[in-house]
């Protein structure tokens, strides 16, 4: 004759499994979370180095339009509009730009988007004209 086991043993044997599945359960889902949460931190960071990326080749063809031949020889004059029109060519991201004297007057500007009038227009700006470009930090 086979022996039974109590019904108290078969409660306390479920009870212990029900428990340690809960318990596994339980840890999964933080260690998933924690997975997840590193995941989005390295989309993140990838993001930022790709904009950061972006932004610094931006301010270097501008820099390299603002330090052209045509600017230390002549000035501001409106022969600098090619210099202008070739930073639209080579930066798409740039739709316009324009070059502002130390007086805070529009002396060139070009636009991929808009047809710019020539002319010597005050920039109605809250900000004063800036006097320098601020130090770059490496």
């Amino acid at each position: 004759m086979p022996t039974r086991i109590s019904d108290w043993s078969l409660v306390l044997i479920s009870g212990g499994l029900i428990t340690s599945g809960l318990s596994e359960l339980y840890f999964r889902y933080r260690e998933s979370a924690a997975d997840l949460v590193r995941l989005q931190q390295e989309i993140t960071s990838g993001a930022a180095s790709k904009i950061e990326q972006f932004v610094q080749e931006i301010e270097r063809m501008t820099r390299g339009a603002a330090k052209s031949r045509e600017i230390t020889e002549k000035g501001l004059s409106p022969e600098y509009r090619f210099e202008l029109r070739r930073l639209l060519t080579i930066a798409p991201a740039i739709t316009e730009a324009v070059a502002i004297d130390s007086d805070g007057i529009s002396r060139v500007a070009v636009s991929r988007l808009t047809r710019v009038l020539p002319g010597d227009e005050k920039i109605n700006s809250a900000l004063p004209a800036p006097q320098s470009a601020p130090a770059r930090q490496e």
